[in-house]
């Protein structure tokens, strides 16, 4: 079974000509450098790098150090999406109050429908009695 396996190219190993050895030299002196140092050092900048953004933020946020290249001006961007949202807020409260003074304008036209409605039928009911009285003096 293994004889069959072993010229798969996935058990089949392939060593690149460069990766033979992990040492290379560097200057014509003859020093050697393994590749992994390389990463190393290029591990090392990153994190000075990005301590000396971390100590440069926290000075300017204790007012110590160097104003931030953005100033205290907000990006045009941000400008425009507060001006958006308080537009959208503003119309929002609007359409509330629209549609509350809408609903109490029914509620009264309720009221008064009712009253107009009860007067209406008061008047029946005094026809009725005085058509009574009157239809039997005849």
């Amino acid at each position: 079974m293994w004889k069959d396996l072993k010229e798969q190219p996935k058990w089949c190993r392939v060593l690149e000509e460069s990766s033979h050895n992990k040492r290379n030299k560097i200057s014509e002196s003859g020093a050697y450098t393994s590749s992994s140092n390389q990463e190393i050092e290029e591990k090392t900048e990153r994190k000075e790098k990005c301590l000396e953004r971390q100590k440069a933020a926290k000075q300017r946020k204790k007012g110590k150090g160097a104003p931030s290249t953005l100033g205290d001006k907000p990006s045009q961007n941000m400008v425009l999406f507060h001006e958006a949202i308080t537009t959208k807020a503003a119309t929002l409260l609007k359409a509330a109050e629209a549609t509350l003074i809408g609903a109490e304008a029914k509620i009264k036209e309720n009221a008064s429908a009712k009253r107009e409605e009860a007067r209406v039928e008061k008047y029946q009911m005094y026809l009725k009695i005085d058509g009574e009285g009157y239809i039997n003096l005849q």
